[in-house]
């Protein structure tokens, strides 16, 4: 993106967010239609599951923060030492830092700011990048930014508790997010995205691959884009009816996209078939598909607009019997109560809870030697090691130990080292002689529960530009070629981007591929191999997207060998290898082999025979690289 470009977006977003602004600040009836749609929401599209969401939002902020860190990491971690120095290594630095403030929560709305307005806009295009994972993540970001996510379980929210700074310092609201501002912050999440969905599929109806289905198994059984290419071209060679399945499958893909956002309105059924559908696509895009972290962050932008009861409701609680004399049980319970942010336990210390000890048919030894939970709701008991496994699914926050635990009771470990410990509990970590006091999670209730003017702001601007982008979308089928002006692109900033994927050149990106080896120690150098297949260097954004993506793309329909007019890349993915051998110093020969593979015929597709074309070396070619 051309700075002037990107200053004339700047331009065009700030002047419409303020007659946005203004017009909510001088006609009193705009808020207020505003909150009015948000209760509507609440009923069908968005039902609340928990008076402590917000803290679900701060857990997915970390999630996403690892997910970018990880990221931006493997892209500096293949870097070379002259990129480190210049704008590429800055942007590339500022990267994981902003990652990294996001994960702990430190500054997280400056640094959400960051990564929307800069470092999805400017940065990436300087590394080479730019992927539609940006663009979720840019969804993602503003409904993180319109939810306190930061606030709390992080960094900032150390900094206003212990020094007592008030949350506007850190751009936060005094009071946890309402219920209609999450509302209206997962509905401009949700159109964000069925707007990039709806240009896609408005691409996708002008293209034969897809109207006749076949891109299904393209794209499924392609070296480049599918990570089990070789299974899937096995069975659609095998069954004409997987290819059949593929192409119905794909068919299916096409009305999901036109009614994610209708069908979510609707509720019931129809939004189940919405979040089912999604969950099977983004598999599909993680596990499947070589789409870099797309899949990881659709699947946290889904949890932050979808996520059921699951972990999160105060109801059923867990009635939490414990001996309050015990000075390792009064720890215990301490953390326990920290970690339960949705509130879903309930404190029953073992001496003022004799009543209920008898009501649940719980001993007072039993009660004084193991810690005991019980289901409010069914009355089932746990106890002991069992309790802990039981807390493990109970708390979300716990879920990431759960697998240990269950791993210590299918070899026995964890019960018998939990009894060692529970019957000398006393002797080994003393009495408790004063109760240390417990983290309460409740909402303190305010005179004010209802968004902020900001918060409507935001959501009415991301309709305002996403309705602008939507006229602007082309339907070539029609006639219509659309456009593109600063107007339509600062939608951009919200994520709301034009997308053309899974389309006729993605699906022939197959056809030609390229193997590197070092003469000297004949090791194939990590970018493909014979087959095609993407080798561990592509963990780097910037080899995918910025080189490899790219000679891919522009070798489609070439007859010749391409050393030649591809030499930069290959000298540059060669040094990128070279810099990292213990011998970079010396001249080094290497060996460029290009391959050819057609795809598989059209015409059979149509019939669901699947033909696999037959792959032959195009051209070899020995070169030097040497680094000083």
């Amino acid at each position: 993106m051309t700075l002037p470009f990107y200053t004339q977006m700047c331009v065009f977003y700030l002047f419409s967010f303020a007659a946005v602004y203004a017009i909510l600040r001088f006609i009193p009836a705009a808020p207020v239609i505003a909150e009015q749609w948000g209760k509507k929401l609440l009923i069908k599209a968005f039902p609340p599951v928990s008076d402590n969401e917000h803290y679900k939002f701060s857990i997915l902020r970390a999630l996403f923060g690892l997910i970018l860190l990880l990221r931006a990491t493997n892209i500096q971690l293949l870097l070379l030492p002259e990129e480190r120095l210049g704008l590429i290594g800055l942007f590339s630095a500022l990267d994981i830092i902003a990652s990294f403030m996001l994960m702990v929560g430190l500054f997280t709305q400056v640094a959400l700011a960051f990564s929307i307005f800069v470092m999805w806009q400017v940065g990436e295009s300087v590394l080479g990048t730019s992927t539609l994972g940006n663009d979720i993540a840019a969804i993602l970001s503003v409904l993180l930014l319109l939810t306190s996510a930061g606030k709390y379980l992080s960094v900032d929210a150390l900094i206003i508790k212990r020094w007592n700074v008030s949350p506007a310092v850190l751009l936060y609201t005094k009071a946890p997010p309402d219920k209609i501002t999450i509302a209206l912050a997962k509905f401009a999440a949700l159109f964000s995205y069925w707007l990039v969905c709806v240009y896609s599929l408005s691409m996708h109806i002008n293209e034969p691959a897809w109207t006749t289905g076949i891109a299904g198994p393209l794209l499924l059984s392609n070296n480049f884009m599918s990570q089990w290419h070789a299974g899937f071209e096995a069975i659609f060679v095998s069954h004409n009816l997987a290819t059949l399945i593929a192409k119905y499958t794909l068919w299916l893909m096409m009305a999901w996209y036109a009614t994610i956002l209708p069908f979510t309105l609707l509720g019931g059924l129809w939004r189940k078939y919405v979040i089912v559908w999604a969950l099977m696509f983004f598999s599909l895009s993680m596990f499947v598909l070589n789409l870099g972290s797309l899949g990881e962050i659709e699947f946290v932008l889904w949890a932050a607009i979808f996520w059921p009861s699951l972990g999160v409701s105060s109801k059923p609680k867990l009635l939490l019997f414990y001996d309050d004399k015990c000075n390792m049980c009064d720890k215990t319970v301490q953390v326990l109560t920290y970690l339960d942010v949705f509130n879903r336990i309930r404190l029953m210390p073992v001496s003022k809870s004799a009543d209920q000890l008898l009501k649940y048919n719980i001993s007072n030894e039993e009660a004084l030697t193991d810690l005991y939970g019980v289901n409010e709701e069914t009355g089932k008991t746990f106890g002991g090691y069992d309790l802990y496994c039981k807390l493990a699914i109970h708390l979300v926050l716990l879920w990431p130990v759960s697998p240990l635990l269950w791993l210590g009771r299918l070899f026995g470990t964890g019960a018998g080292i939990y009894r060692i410990i529970a019957v000398r509990r006393r002797e080994l970590f003393g009495v408790c002689t004063l109760a240390r006091p417990k983290v309460n999670h409740d909402i303190q209730s305010t005179p004010v529960n209802r968004p902020s003017r900001l918060s409507i702001a935001v959501v009415a601007h991301v309709m305002l530009l996403g309705t602008i982008y939507f006229f602007s979308i082309p339907a070539p089928y029609i006639g219509i070629t659309g456009s593109s002006s600063a107007g339509t692109s600062a939608a951009h900033f919200y994520g709301i981007a034009p997308i053309n994927v899974f389309n006729k050149t993605d699906l022939r990106m197959s056809e030609n591929w390229f193997t590197l080896t070092d003469v000297e120690s004949n090791t194939l150098l990590p970018y493909f191999n014979e087959n095609g297949e993407r080798l561990p260097y592509h963990k780097s954004d910037r080899v995918y997207f910025g080189y490899t993506l790219r000679f891919r793309r522009g070798e489609i329909d070439s007859t010749d060998c391409a050393f030649d007019r591809q030499q930069v890349s290959i000298d540059y993915l060669t040094r990128t290898w070279l810099i990292r051998s213990s011998t970079h110093h010396q001249p080094r020969q290497f060996t460029y082999t290009q391959y050819y593979q057609p795809i598989a015929d059209n015409g059979s597709l149509l019939e669901n025979l699947y033909t696999p074309g037959k792959r032959v070396v195009r051209c070899t070619q020995t070169y030097e690289v040497s680094i000083q």
